[in-house]
């Protein structure tokens, strides 16, 4: 028989036998905690205890290790009969279960007052900021490393290693606040229900080594049922009622575009072709994060500068263009940054910065010859060298004016242009969409087109030779013929050392997903989608989305005469879907100072000349 030790706190090795311990027990749990209990039978209440809580103990089986963790809880017993203290030890899963897991974020802190780049327990599960604004998705393997190595991070001393996590499912991002890193693993492992999380406790792995394995490359142990390997019992059960016929996953995602929300959906089936409409197929909606694109967009309406035309000076000065004016001849125009010789004049909109254009406002003259009639035709004056002047902006740039107006628009002028023509749009942010996951149909169809064998197998041995442990698949010989092949996948072993049994619990997995279809489905219900971008991670600036505007500045004509041209100047939202306006008419100024017209498509509302004036603004 072996002897049993344990060492506690890197001290001295203690056997059992001389610190009164017994009653020796283990239990190794896929997903959850492996846990040793042991007790002092005989120790009063009110003795010394060997042991205290958060004590670090190794067991040891002759001289290998055989598991090794954390105190986290004594039970002390007291009675007439009989007085006792036991312990329970937890595997380093302990401190998986008890530690919030976070991320790194770019955000101000209002504590300090300025931007830091520190953890936050709002985290964006398959997302990885390693790249500036570009968006990585990370597979189920690379979130469980990284959620591991946060934990160690966290420590002096290395608690744990991090063996080979042999699970690769690209997994859809979700976004959740203040979860348990335990739960982050068991999340992402419901894409891959036939893994299983297992300890490694051999003299050669301390700290213990923590792995993942998928069912299709564990190792079998082969018992046999002619009693040779120690089988006192086996009841099985095949579950036939949780194989899948096919795996439908839509993957759905909704590109926010110029404030468009455009559908798109690729599906992922397996077998190939499959609809989702076979009896017991798995069917899941995933929502992805989709593109998000901020756009500024200008309207620009120009129209070449002739000075030499009289009628681009009759849009002016609108009384060149009057019935009883005749036989109109310019000459010595002037214009006042010549060398510029911008060609155009702005009629609607504006030019912007990232338009890569130069404007000014320019005043131009003429001296202009012409005849008075009146309303009869005949002459009435010869006027000569009379001096006009017209203010205009202008442009290097080209802005196209439809001759057809769109009569649905407010804005068409009365020569019926189209004053909603888009000049040019420029990109000035966009976020990349989520990935659209693949392989995820095949991994959970691996997982789920098999039989799974769910039931209890027993071995009585002389002693416990852990010869079965998570991270193993089982198969029975010279029993039911099925059961030679079955790889029942082991969830959970007992070991009871004194009396030498070993219970093994198979089956499919129970804590990394539901037990059937429906709550397979109801799992990734509990999935929020979400559209925080590595960039904003890593800069902190929030995103928004759809398209950005600039300010329409539409001049239209005014009453002037004489040298010069008064400007009307028409603020609106946005030129495509205008419903509502601001509209600044020198026509409606007064000696009180402004009058601001707000025109709607219901009608008209005026700020009367007693409110408060801009008088004083020169």
């Amino acid at each position: 028989m072996a002897t049993w030790s344990y060492v506690r706190n890197g001290g001295a090795r203690t056997t059992f036998a001389d610190a009164g311990l017994g009653k020796l027990s283990r239990t190794l749990e896929s997903q959850s905690k492996d846990i040793c209990t042991f007790e002092a039978p005989g120790l009063a209440i009110d003795g010394t205890s060997p042991f205290t809580d958060g004590d670090s103990v190794t067991l040891y089986k002759g001289n290998d290790p055989w598991f090794a963790g954390i105190i986290v809880d004594q039970d002390t017993v007291g009675a007439d009969i009989v007085e006792s203290k036991s312990w329970s030890l937890w595997s380093p899963w302990y401190y998986i279960v008890n530690t919030i897991y976070q991320q790194k974020w770019y955000y101000w802190d209002l504590n300090i007052g300025s931007f830091v780049f520190n953890w936050r327990s709002r985290v964006i599960i398959g997302q990885d900021i390693t790249g500036y604004g570009i968006q990585v998705s990370l597979n189920s393997g690379e979130v469980i490393t990284q959620v591991l190595q946060y934990i160690l991070d966290q420590h002096d001393s290395a608690p744990f290693r991090i063996g080979t996590i042999d699970v690769d499912a690209v997994v859809p991002w979700d976004e959740i606040t203040d979860i348990f890193c335990s739960e982050v693993i068991i999340k992402v492992l419901r894409w891959t229900p036939d893994a299983v999380i297992h300890w490694d406790y051999s003299s050669d792995t301390l700290p213990p080594r923590i792995s993942v394995s998928r069912r299709g490359t564990m190792a079998a142990v082969e018992l046999n049922a002619n009693g040779s390997t120690n089988l006192a019992a086996a009841r099985l059960r095949p579950r036939t009622d949780l194989v899948a016929s096919a795996v439908v996953i839509n993957y759905e995602q909704t590109a926010i575009v110029e404030r468009e929300e455009r559908l798109t959906i690729a599906r992922d089936a397996v077998p190939s072709g499959s609809l989702g409409t076979e009896m017991r197929a798995l069917v899941l909606t995933v929502e992805l994060a989709g593109i998000r694109s901020t756009l500024a967009r200008q309207e620009l309406g120009t129209q070449v500068i002739d000075t030499t035309d009289v009628a681009w000076w009759a849009e002016r000065i609108p009384w060149l263009g009057d019935a009883t004016i005749g036989t109109v001849v310019l000459h010595d125009q002037t214009r006042s940054l010549p060398a510029l010789a911008l060609p155009n004049e702005i009629i609607i909109g504006g030019v912007t910065e990232w338009m890569d254009g130069q404007t000014r406002e320019e005043t131009f003259t003429a001296l202009v010859d012409y005849i008075i009639s009146d309303e009869n035709g005949d002459l009435v004056k010869v006027m000569h060298n009379q001096l006009i002047s017209a203010v205009a902006t202008t442009t290097d740039l080209t802005g196209t004016i439809t001759s057809a107006g769109d009569p649905t628009y407010p804005g068409d002028d009365a020569a019926g242009r189209d004053m909603g023509q888009i000049y040019t749009t420029t990109l000035i942010d966009a976020d990349d969409a989520e990935s659209v996951p693949t392989g995820v149909a095949q991994q959970l169809y691996d997982a789920l087109s098999v039989v799974h064998y769910e039931g209890i197998i027993t071995l009585l041995e002389t002693e416990v030779t852990s010869s079965v442990v998570p991270g193993n698949v089982v198969n029975i010989i010279n029993g039911q013929s099925t059961w030679s092949t079955m790889r029942a996948l082991v969830q959970r072993i007992s070991e009871n050392v004194d009396q030498g049994i070993t219970s093994i619990s198979v089956g499919p997995p129970t804590q990394v997903g539901p037990q059937d279809l429906i709550e397979m489905a109801r799992a990734n219900r509990r999935r929020i989608a979400r559209v925080v971008t590595s960039a904003e991670r890593t800069d902190g600036i929030s995103r928004g989305t759809g398209r950005q505007d600039t300010i329409q500045l539409d001049r239209e004509t005014a009453t002037a005469s004489g040298a010069g041209k008064a400007s009307r100047v028409v603020v609106a939202e946005d030129a495509a879907i205008v419903t509502k306006k601001i509209d600044i008419d020198p026509a409606q100024l007064t000696q009180d100072g402004y009058v601001m017209v707000a025109k709607t498509t219901d009608g008209v509302t005026e700020m009367a000349p007693g409110w408060p004036t801009l008088q004083d603004v020169t």
